[in-house]
């Protein structure tokens, strides 16, 4: 059985950020990520990834997708994808050296630090079991390429 996950970072009544992930089992893929505009520079982004490490000390794994620059259509986009990559190594994610497409999009796939790194053959099973789940047939043998 899967589920959607969502967390949210907030102060009072303000939502200051969000994260959403996509759950099958153990393993977990983050789907969506982001710290309000507004707040974003002070550091909030990190911590809010480490509380949600903390949160989820059970999981088998947490996999994040992250566009890869090298696919970047112009320099500010790569750019712009650069940054994000940069986050996440920076706050103790690690490279897998697995990729994949999914509807045309280059992604690199990272694990977060926690219960220790996985093989590739291990995250890329449990990749696809997680888009399996939740893709229509048609779309995954389609739109979905894991490398």
């Amino acid at each position: 059985m899967e589920f959607y996950d969502c967390y949210g970072l907030f102060e009072r009544e303000e939502i200051l950020g969000y994260a959403f992930f996509l759950r099958k089992g153990r393993k977990y893929l983050l789907d969506y990520y982001a710290i309000d505009e507004k707040h974003r520079g002070a550091g909030l982004g990190s911590g809010f990834l480490r509380q949600l490490a903390e949160y989820m000390e059970e999981a088998d794994c947490v996999i994040i997708e992250v566009e890869n620059p090298a696919s970047a259509k112009d320099e500010e986009a790569r750019k712009h994808m650069q940054r994000r990559l940069h986050f996440y190594l920076r706050n103790g994610c690690r490279e897998t050296g697995v990729t994949s497409i999914l509807f045309g999009v280059n992604y690199r796939l990272l694990e977060t630090a926690g219960r220790g790194a996985h093989g590739k053959e291990e995250l890329r099973a449990a990749y696809t079991e997680i888009y399996q789940s939740i893709l229509p047939e048609r779309f995954f043998q389609t739109s979905f390429l894991v490398g």
